[in-house]
């Protein structure tokens, strides 16, 4: 697909970044260049660097002895670095500035997470969300996407169990980051290393989060035009192949009869194929109504609209 100018026009017009291009295609960002350049295409266009003149440099927010003030009393000097995006040093350098005292370092958060959202958050794993460990075995999670209505679905979705979080946008991306809680070490710490955990099965929102976050409706260039087909990809480069089989067990027991793993250098994917298509859309239920403006569009392609 990459290497017809048409198609590769097409999606660089439509605001698609190469990292994205990269995932659909399977190949590297670099091959992904190679052929922007060798088709004299424009590239993303990328932020261009500021330069600031001492005189007319503005004032930043952490800078203001009123504000840090009232941040310390909620918040450690690193989570206010990470709030104005800045070195945990910078903040600190000004509360010894302003001569601000230091507030006592905060402990985990404890709270009862129910079933329902630890299962969420199985689906978050799977998806391809970091944990984050901290001393005390407490931790955070935190998931990237470039779209931001996933990310406040998962967001509403996490804090209607009592996690709470924020979002932060990123150079071509958002980021979603949760506060450090004690019972996330107990769900997230199962999944280090980047395995399956023993206990791991298939749910229907699990699925869904999974389909949601990594799953793309498998296409093809032909006459000129990008189609698709009803069969679905899974990129599961990220797990080790014994937990690659072990996902096409799972989906076998969840009622689709033969998904396949292809796997090469480059690539990792499951497929299931447009025979097991309408099997999975009715165990994992219908687009949440909050996505189905941006990703509605996956369970039409998929149904064969």
């Amino acid at each position: 697909m990459y290497k017809n100018p048409e198609w590769l026009k097409e999606r660089l017009e439509n605001g698609a970044s190469v990292i994205k291009i990269a995932q659909e295609c399977g190949v590297s960002v670099q091959t992904i260049y190679n052929y922007i350049k060798k088709f004299n295409l424009s590239k993303p266009s990328k932020r261009k660097k500021r330069v600031y003149h001492p005189s007319k440099r503005k004032k930043r927010v952490y800078q203001e002895k009123a504000w840090l003030e009232e941040m310390l009393k909620a918040h450690s000097p690193s989570e206010i670095a990470q709030i104005c995006n800045v070195w945990p040093s910078t903040i600190l350098r000004w509360i010894h500035r302003h001569q601000l005292p230091l507030s006592q370092p905060k402990q985990p958060l404890k709270i009862a997470i129910s079933s329902k959202v630890r299962e969420f958050i199985d689906g978050l794993m799977l998806a391809g969300a970091y944990f984050g460990e901290k001393s005390g075995k407490s931790g955070f999670l935190q998931i990237r996407d470039e779209s931001l209505a996933f990310l406040n679905w998962v967001k509403g979705k996490l804090e209607e169990g009592g996690i709470s979080c924020q979002i932060e946008r990123k150079t071509g991306y958002f980021l979603l980051r949760t506060k450090s809680i004690t019972e996330l070490w107990e769900i997230c710490s199962r999944w280090k290393g980047r395995k399956l955990p023993p206990d791991f099965h298939f749910t229907p929102t699990i699925a869904l989060v999974w389909f949601i976050h990594k799953g793309h409706n498998e296409q093809s260039f032909w006459g000129g035009k990008t189609r698709y087909s009803r069969a679905l990809r899974f990129w599961v480069r990220r797990f080790s192949p014994q937990d690659q089989r072990r996902l096409l067990e799972e989906l076998k027991k969840i009622g689709i009869k033969s998904p396949a793993l292809y796997q090469t250098s480059k690539i990792s994917m499951i497929r299931i194929a447009p025979s097991d298509t309408l099997s999975f859309l009715k165990y994992i239920r219908e687009c949440p109504e909050e996505l189905e403006e941006e990703f509605g569009q996956k369970w039409k392609i998929a149904r064969g609209f």
